[in-house]
């Protein structure tokens, strides 16, 4: 008896150095929408620890007075993924708003989905929260419409005021108005234009391009989503969607995007219409440079036979102080491009004292289904030579990871005359590891060309796989570990489908400085 209670002392003790130690604070306001009716909306909040080792874990549920609903604290085994699932009909039921704080640092993602209208949201859960955050696209198309919803937190404060400013389609601005008073901590804001954000301050008329949202204490502090709904998808009001977006503190000076080919997608063109919303929240103007990668067939004069080739466009937008723009792959940017599309990337610039330098601005993807009233949308993409993800394989959306290589089709000119060109086909030999908590399940070399998509991996094939190697388990979690070994780095997007609608996020994409070979006992980095 004294032995047992020593080691539940030892426990308890561990657990409280465990809670002193943490470190890491996520805040997760849940999203809802204006034109959607806000009943029916299930969340699925998905947490996984960046380092290895146990970790202690609290997760607290708020109502929209920040008042605390309830409160777990765990210890969860090194490598396990933690899943929140909401209440039914969680927003009208109280909670409103998650806290989570953790002795390590987490990568998360928040599912929103909702059964009455088939629809499928995902967002990246991500720290540090800041003082002030975008909202980088307030729509007055007809029937697209938005709703962005926040909530703060501070140890310094116990509330603050709320202050929206925001850009006009003419580059106008408009007064800063104070929409909510004394907001507590934790608590959570819900604004929709045009409902209950009514912004007067400008000519009746004029429409709201984008805006900024901040808290008037400077140690307050706010984490907030973004969702946008069509309430109208073909013209029919019977078919409504939406996609969500992250707010953010500040934009990024460049980006890919990757588009899914082979089999899986054979006529991207023919599925989907990309459109873009560029926004310049820089007092000066931008130089926004986009490189598209497509694959083209190509016959030969003398021979008569057809090869695929990668062939690159460049075009330019440029973007005045304070301006948005939202241009349509295919229509206003790159209109009737050869081939079908691999990668896309941007690059903005500004001078600055005569100097060009780096512009960080805000450049969003919507990708719509042209037969089918499906919605997705996402930041551009990083790229690096490590790239991180996880599928959960029991989870009722099918999920695949797109990955693609910068490589190029490299023309040099003749070393000596009469010679031929020099054409190069550059590579990435990378690694593709598959892990459930910290076991190494799979591992696998691939070579990813200048025109290669690799779709491979998907929640259905990692299924079979894990069903086929271990007969007698059940594995439910597979992290995606993939490493460039040699050659260029990567990039690409995580995309998830359930009944007609998708969601498209951002794995984690990063570079080491050293690359070394990764280790076969299965331990993770």
């Amino acid at each position: 008896m004294k032995y047992a209670t020593t080691l539940t002392a030892f426990f308890f003790l561990s657990l409280m150095m465990a809670q002193e130690a943490i470190s890491f604070r996520y805040l997760v306001p849940l999203p809802v929408t204006k034109h959607v009716s806000t009943r029916n909306w299930s969340y699925r909040l998905e947490l996984l620890p960046e380092e290895k080792g146990a970790y202690a874990l609290t997760v607290t549920q708020n109502d929209v007075r920040g008042e605390r609903l309830d409160r777990d604290e765990l210890t969860m085994a090194s490598g396990s993924l933690f899943v929140w699932d909401s209440p039914v009909d969680a927003v009208n039921n109280r909670v409103r708003s998650l806290e989570i704080t953790a002795s390590v640092p987490m990568r998360g993602l928040l599912w929103m989905w909702n059964e009455s209208h088939g629809q499928l949201n995902a967002v990246t859960v991500l720290a540090p929260i800041a003082n002030s955050l975008v909202v980088p696209y307030l729509p007055d198309a007809g029937a697209l419409s938005t709703s962005f919803t926040l909530q703060g937190r501070s140890d310094a404060v116990t509330d603050s005021h709320i202050v929206f400013d925001y850009f006009n389609t003419d580059r106008i601005a408009g007064a800063a108005t104070v929409v909510r008073q004394d907001l507590p901590e934790f608590g959570h804001l819900t604004l929709t234009p045009g409902s209950n954000l009514l912004l007067g301050s400008i000519e009746q008329g004029d429409q709201a391009a984008w805006g900024r949202i901040s808290a008037s204490d400077e140690g307050f502090l706010i984490s907030g989503f973004q969702t946008i709904t069509d309430e109208a998808v073909f013209g029919n009001p019977d078919f409504s969607q939406t996609s969500a977006l992250e707010m953010v503190p500040s934009g990024r000076s460049d980006g890919w995007v990757t588009f899914a080919a082979g089999p899986l997608v054979p006529d991207h063109r023919a599925l989907f219409r990309d459109r873009f919303v560029l926004t310049n929240d820089l007092p000066n103007s931008v130089s926004v440079a986009f490189d598209l990668h497509t694959l083209v067939d190509v016959i030969d004069e003398a021979s008569g036979e057809t090869t695929t080739t990668v062939a690159i466009h460049r075009e330019q937008i440029d973007l005045l102080p304070f301006q948005q723009l939202t241009p349509v792959l295919g229509e206003d940017l790159f209109n009737e491009y050869p081939g079908a599309p691999i990668r896309l990337h941007f690059s903005a610039t500004q001078v600055l004292e005569e100097t060009v330098a780096a512009a960080p601005i805000h450049v969003l993807r919507f990708q719509e289904g042209r037969d089918l009233p499906m919605a997705g949308s996402h930041f551009f993409s990083s790229a690096g030579n490590e790239m991180r993800a996880w599928l959960v394989l029991n989870s009722p959306f099918s999920s695949r990871l797109d990955i693609t290589s910068l490589s190029q089709i490299l023309t040099l000119p003749p070393q000596e005359e009469g010679d031929e060109p020099i054409v190069i086909h550059e590579t990435s030999q990378i690694q593709v590891q598959l892990f459930d908590a910290e076991r190494l399940l799979f591992s696998q070399n691939f070579t990813l060309g200048p025109g290669t998509v690799n779709s491979l991996f998907t929640t259905k094939r990692i299924a079979d796989l894990m069903a086929e190697k271990f007969p007698e388990e059940t594995i439910e979690l597979v992290r995606v570990h993939v490493s460039v070994i040699d050659g260029r780095p990567i990039t690409g997007t995580l995309v998830s489908e359930w009944e007609n609608d998708i969601a498209l996020v951002n794995p984690r994409i990063f570079t080491r400085t050293l690359v070394e070979p990764l280790p076969e006992d299965g331990a993770v980095k």
